[in-house]
C-alpha cells in the first residue's frame, strides 16, 4: 500500500501501472457504460467472451478488462507464465507484437513486466497521464486496431452527451467521432500505408495533419479542435 517505502525500483513500477491506468481511464469509464446496459462485468473471464472456445473456459489466471485488453498477471517469484490467447490476433500492448491465437506461449517476465495483450477488432479510448480525472479527456487518443467495426462509448461529465467512437472496416477503412468540443487524436496500429485519406471536421477553419510510420505499421492522425470528426482511409 505505501510503495514509496519499497524503494526506487518498486517505485518505479507502481507508478508505470499507475500511469497505465490512467491512460486507460477513457476505456474503462466506456466499459462500465457498457456494464450498466448489459450487466456485463468490466472485469470478466475468457469464458464469458469466448464460450464456445474449450481452451478460454479452462482459463482462471487470466482475464479480460472489457471486450478487448487481455491480462495475464504474473502469480510466481520466479516470473514464469504461460499465456492463453484465445481465437484471433492478439497485440502485445507494450510491443506491438501480433499472436495469432488460440494459442499457448510461454514466457518468463521480468519483475516490471504484466504480459498485456489487445484484441485485434478493439477500439481503445486513452487520455494523458494527469495529476487528476478532469471533467472532459483533452485530447482523446483513439488507437484503432485492425479488425475494429463497432460503437464504442465514453461518458461524459457535466450532463454532456456521451462521446461516440464507430469504425466501420473493409477496403475503405471509416471512423466517426462525436462528442464535446477537443483536440483528437487517432492511431491505426498494424496499418497499410494508405493510398489516400479524408478528414472531415465539420469545418474548414479545423486544422489536421497525418503520417505514417513504416518501420511501426502505424498511421496516426491530429485533428484540431472539434465536436465530430469523419476519417475516411483508403487502401
Amino acid at each position: 500500500r505505501m510503495p514509496w517505502k519499497r524503494g526506487d525500483e518498486v517505485l518505479e513500477i507502481v507508478k508505470r501501472y499507475s500511469d497505465l491506468r490512467y491512460e486507460l481511464l477513457p476505456y474503462i469509464y466506456g466499459t462500465s457504460l457498457e456494464s450498466t446496459r448489459t450487466n456485463v462485468p468490466v472485469m470478466r473471464p475468457l469464458g464469458l467472451e469466448f464460450e464456445d472456445d474449450p481452451g478460454s473456459m479452462a482459463i482462471q489466471t487470466e482475464y479480460l478488462l472489457g471486450p478487448s485488453i487481455l491480462v495475464a498477471p504474473v502469480l510466481n517469484a520466479e516470473g514464469d507464465v504461460t499465456i492463453y490467447l484465445p481465437p484471433g490476433d492478439w497485440y502485445d500492448l507494450w510491443t506491438g507484437e501480433k499472436r495469432h491465437g488460440p494459442s499457448s506461449h510461454r514466457i518468463r517476465a521480468a519483475l516490471d513486466h504484466m504480459p498485456v495483450f489487445v484484441r485485434s477488432n478493439a477500439i481503445i479510448p486513452t487520455a494523458e497521464v494527469g495529476d487528476s480525472v478532469p471533467d472532459m479527456w483533452d485530447p482523446l487518443k483513439i488507437a484503432i486496431y485492425p479488425l475494429a467495426d463497432g460503437l464504442f462509448e465514453i461518458p461524459e461529465e457535466n450532463g454532456l452527451a456521451a462521446t461516440a467512437v464507430r469504425a466501420t472496416g473493409g477496403s475503405a477503412k471509416r471512423v466517426s467521432t462525436s462528442g464535446p468540443e477537443r483536440e483528437w487524436e487517432f492511431v491505426f496500429h498494424d496499418a497499410d500505408e494508405p493510398g489516400s485519406v479524408s478528414v472531415d471536421a465539420g469545418s474548414s477553419n479545423v486544422e489536421y495533419s497525418w503520417e505514417y510510420d513504416v518501420v511501426k505499421r502505424r498511421l496516426g492522425f491530429h485533428v484540431g479542435r472539434c465536436e465530430s470528426v469523419e476519417l475516411k482511409i483508403h487502401e
